[in-house]
C-alpha cells in the first residue's frame, strides 16, 4: 500500500481578507480534503491568558497570538497529518488539470516529505482535539464533534484560469485558515503553502465596518488602535524571518482569489498525480 501524501495548506494574514471564503470554495472542489479555521479555537473569555487591553476597559485583545489556541490547534493539525499519511485510501480521486502551469518553477511546489514532516510530530497531544463542521458538504474538520475520513470527491471545474477534471492523485489537502497561522512556529512549520492575504487599511477597515456578526462589538477606535497594527507587526515577523510565503490580493474579485490559490494547488496534484499513474 502507498504512503499516503498529504499537501498542508495555509490562508492566512489581515483580517476580512477573503480567507474564509476562499477556503470554503476550495474545500468544495479539492479532492480529499479537511478544513480547519483557526476561529474555532479561540481562547474562551474568562481564560487567565488574555491579553486585556486597558485603554479599552480590560477588553480582550482578540489579534494577538494569546487569543487563540495555537498548541491545541497545531496538535489538531498534526493528528491530521498522521491520520492521512498512515493509512491507505479507500477511495481514490483523480485530478488531472490541462493546461496550467507550465512556466512556474516548479521546485516551488515541492511539498516538504513525509519523513520530514513526520519529524515535526514528536510533541505528545496535550489537548483532545475537537471537530467542527465548515459550510461545505464534503469534508471538512476543525474542532468540535467527531471527524470522519474525507470521501473522494469527483468534481468538474471551470474557471478563467482552471479546469480540472477526475483523475487519480494520492493525495489529502488539509487547509488551515486564520489570520496568525503563520506566526505560531510550530504550526508554521508544517505547512507546504502559505498564502497570505493582504488589503490596504482603508479597504480593510471599510470591510469590517459592515460587519455585524462580532461578538463582543469591537470598541471604536479598536481598528486603528489594535487590529491594522496587530496586522502590520505580524506581517513584518513573517517578512524578516524569512518566512515563505505567496501574496494574495484581497481587494481582487472572490473569483480571482479562489483561482489563483486553486490553480497553485492544482500544479502540486497533477506532478502527485504523475507519481502514481
Amino acid at each position: 500500500m502507498t504512503t499516503r501524501k498529504c499537501l498542508v495548506v495555509g490562508l492566512g494574514g489581515v483580517t476580512n481578507g477573503g480567507k474564509s471564503t476562499t477556503a470554503r470554495k476550495l474545500s468544495q472542489v479539492l479532492p480529499n480534503t479537511k478544513l480547519i479555521c483557526a476561529d474555532d479555537y479561540y481562547q474562551e473569555d474568562n481564560w487567565p491568558g488574555h491579553v486585556h487591553l486597558e485603554n479599552y476597559c480590560g477588553f480582550i485583545n482578540y489579534d494577538s497570538l494569546t487569543a487563540v489556541d495555537n498548541q491545541r490547534l497545531t496538535e489538531v493539525v498534526k493528528a491530521e497529518i498522521i491520520s492521512f499519511t498512515q493509512q491507505g485510501l479507500t477511495n481514490s480521486v483523480r485530478s488531472e488539470v490541462d493546461g496550467i502551469g507550465q512556466n512556474e518553477d516548479r521546485e516551488d511546489f515541492i511539498p516538504n516529505s513525509v519523513n520530514d514532516r513526520m519529524d515535526a510530530l514528536t510533541s505528545p497531544n496535550k489537548h483532545t482535539s475537537r471537530s467542527c463542521q465548515s459550510a461545505n458538504g464534503n469534508s471538512v474538520s476543525g474542532p468540535v464533534k467527531g471527524s470522519s475520513m474525507p470521501a473522494s470527491l469527483h468534481v468538474e471545474v471551470s474557471s478563467a484560469n482552471a479546469r480540472g477534471r477526475a483523475k487519480h492523485c494520492d493525495v489529502h489537502v488539509i487547509l488551515i485558515e486564520g489570520i496568525l497561522i503563520f506566526n505560531y512556529e510550530p504550526l508554521n512549520a508544517l505547512f507546504d503553502r502559505r498564502y497570505f492575504f493582504t488589503l490596504t487599511a482603508d479597504e480593510c477597515c471599510r470591510r469590517r465596518d459592515q460587519r455585524v456578526d462580532y461578538n463582543p462589538p469591537c470598541p471604536i477606535s479598536y481598528f486603528d488602535d489594535v487590529v491594522w497594527p496587530s496586522y502590520i507587526k505580524h506581517k513584518a515577523y513573517l517578512e524578516n524571518n524569512g518566512v515563505k510565503l505567496k501574496y494574495i490580493n484581497g481587494a481582487e474579485s472572490e473569483n480571482e482569489v479562489f483561482n489563483t490559490i486553486y490553480k497553485d494547488i492544482c500544479i502540486f496534484l497533477k506532478a502527485e498525480s504523475s507519481d502514481f499513474s
